[in-house]
């Protein structure tokens, strides 16, 4: 895969986390930076999977657990809140 794809995806990932991170500043959502985080990786995850292949999905998935894993103390308060 090119260059310019993974470029994109980053690029994307990096919108989502922005326009996430703004709606929950705007909406007052107590958590609003982690669900911005967790959302770009995600959507990052998804992109590698679809685009590259499933070795470096694979890695971007283990850094998309790892992050949720350090937030699971807030994750049952803010599931518990929807």
């Amino acid at each position: 895969m090119s260059s310019c794809c993974i470029h994109a995806g980053r690029v994307l990932a990096l919108l989502v986390f922005v326009v996430v991170r703004l709606a929950g500043s705007k909406l007052k959502w107590t958590e609003a930076g982690m669900l911005a985080s967790l959302a770009a990786w995600v959507v990052f995850t998804g992109l590698m999977l679809a685009f590259v292949g499933s070795h470096d999905a694979a890695v971007a998935g283990a850094m998309t657990l790892f992050l949720a894993w350090r937030h699971q103390e807030k994750l049952p308060d803010l599931l518990a809140a929807t």
